[in-house]
């Protein structure tokens, strides 16, 4: 079973892959955690979020499976808007994953949830741990949270750094930018 769906999944026949890996990946085979983790990857990649998460939960203590699935189960939460699930669960661990590949990506969860919460304070260490570890992937859009953040919390210099990156096109984000970067240099 697990042959044929790692070989269904290299072919990206995702169905028949997640009907293989699921026949055994509860059973006690050495095939069986591996298997789990490419069923919860099918279910994420199908947007079955709550059967990955279930899945992802089990591995989240296997030594192999371990530093990977922290960041698909941030992600999880975040997806599901749930934030302070986002900040219980990926906060504890972002000091082992900070200089891992997806760290800065973990750190923008974190940043990004406390800012849908309202709290911008506590956001800022985060949103600022993405810029600075992720410039190549950093948006606008990044660019503009963190003006945000840091004209909610009076940090005007900052906010006026981080608006000006954030202008760019003539949209809805560049109008709000610009309007915002003038009230604080007016500030």
């Amino acid at each position: 079973h697990f042959k044929r769906g790692y070989t269904n999944f290299k072919v990206e026949k995702f169905d028949q892959a997640l009907a293989d890996f699921a026949t055994i990946k509860s059973g006690t085979s050495a095939y069986a955690t591996t298997s789990a983790y490419y069923y919860a990857h099918i279910q994420y990649q199908n947007k079955n979020y709550e059967a990955a998460l279930e899945e992802f939960l089990k591995l989240s203590n296997d030594e192999v499976f371990a530093s990977i699935v922290p960041f698909y189960i941030s992600q999880i939460y975040y997806m599901q808007g749930k934030y302070e699930n986002v900040i219980g669960y990926a906060q504890p661990i972002l000091d082992s994953t900070r200089n891992s590949k997806r760290g800065p990506e973990i750190g923008r969860l974190i940043g990004d949830s406390y800012y849908n919460t309202g709290r911008y304070q506590e956001a800022i260490p985060y949103l600022e741990l993405y810029r600075d570890k992720a410039p190549r992937t950093r948006t606008r859009e990044d660019d503009y949270q963190l003006a945000f953040a840091y004209f909610k919390v009076n940090k005007l210099p900052e906010a006026i750094l981080s608006f000006q990156r954030a202008v760019g096109d003539q949209d809805a984000l560049g109008q709000s930018a610009w309007y915002h970067l003038g009230w604080c240099q007016l500030q």
